[in-house]
């Protein structure tokens, strides 16, 4: 009975595995062709409830709305996000321009729209993921969909810009290094990748510093104690931006996610976010990365567009699910 169950599910996944590569040629094609450039094909989308619907923003958030403009986009139809979080107030428009910008009509007075949005559970075939860094056919496909379709708005370019700009200097070269804390070590979420120890990324950071020209490290953690750790191993090397960390709220409110820990602080959502944005932005910029395999990551890879001097992103497998993990989210 094992084995017949083994044999089905690796049958599963050979076929999922067909599935997904066939739907990216198709969708490649298409955008090759040039047909995701024209808006309104069949009429408007309107996104007002996504599937992910954050607590706070997140990179699972933003991978999610990446899905469904390339899923409506499939289908013929222009996406226009409206969606507004009750409990937090943000949205897409929040941080990233609509992705077909000033092109759009006033769709308001579009018999086209869908006002009844979309249901609750995404239908679509494709997603990059955990192994977007290992397959080039992806990169190659992701590349060019994100550079064109997500892009930030003009408010949060600014922000970012000017936080880049304070701590990183031309003259210096800088890996950036992304550590998963909090959430993510305490609950090891299931089917997510397994995160490197600190002693692990020390040991790559300090060959980059060493031996390969590299002249500081950017961090980015939620964890005071990740900022802490790499302070006392690369002292006067090390570069972050404000952050309101919050791993020590984390550990005293006995929270078993982020977006659980509340820190008092005036328009905390929007500060969280974009401050969390703001931290994947500048390791885009980064000549170098190195860390755990997690959201950020994968969107820091996304906003580079792949061009990176060198990476170095654990491969360590995924976090098996259990009686404690059943929910695996970013």
């Amino acid at each position: 009975m094992n084995k017949k169950y083994t044999v089905k599910n690796i049958t599963h996944k050979v076929m999922n595995k067909i599935s997904f590569y066939l739907y990216l040629i198709k969708v490649y094609v298409k955008q090759e062709m040039g047909m995701f450039d024209q808006p309104g094909r069949k009429g408007y989308v309107v996104l007002n409830h996504c599937y992910y619907t954050q607590k706070v923003f997140n990179a699972a958030y933003v991978k999610n709305v990446i899905h469904l403009i390339l899923y409506y986009l499939d289908k013929g139809y222009t996406p226009v996000i409206t969606e507004i979080n009750k409990n937090s107030n943000l949205g897409w428009s929040t941080f990233f321009e609509q992705p077909f910008g000033n092109r759009i009509e006033s769709f308001e007075a579009s018999k086209d729209i869908d006002n009844k949005g979309y249901k609750s559970t995404y239908k679509g075939k494709i997603m990059f993921s955990h192994d977007i860094f290992y397959r080039r056919f992806q990169q190659k496909f992701w590349r060019k969909f994100a550079f064109k379709f997500v892009k930030l708005n003009a408010e949060t370019k600014k922000y970012c810009d000017l936080d880049y700009n304070n701590i990183i200097k031309p003259d210096m070269r800088v890996v950036g290094c992304c550590c998963r804390g909090s959430d993510y070590i305490k609950l090891k979420p299931a089917y997510h990748p397994v995160q490197p120890d600190l002693q692990m990324v020390e040991k790559v950071v300090r060959r980059l510093l060493e031996k390969e020209g590299y002249t500081h490290v950017y961090l980015a953690t939620e964890e005071q104690s990740i900022h802490d750790y790499f302070m006392s191993k690369f002292p006067g090397k090390v570069l972050v931006n404000k952050r309101h960390y919050i791993g020590d709220a984390f550990k005293q409110s006995g929270a078993d996610w982020c977006h659980q820990v509340v820190l008092g602080i005036e328009n905390e959502p929007y500060v969280k976010g974009i401050e969390y944005l703001s931290s994947i932005y500048i390791l885009s910029k980064c000549n170098a990365l190195v860390g755990g395999n997690c959201g950020a990551t994968q969107l820091a890879f996304l906003m580079n567009n792949f061009k990176y001097n060198y990476t170095e992103v654990f491969n360590l497998g995924l976090y098996p699910p259990s009686i404690y993990n059943k929910v695996g989210i970013d």
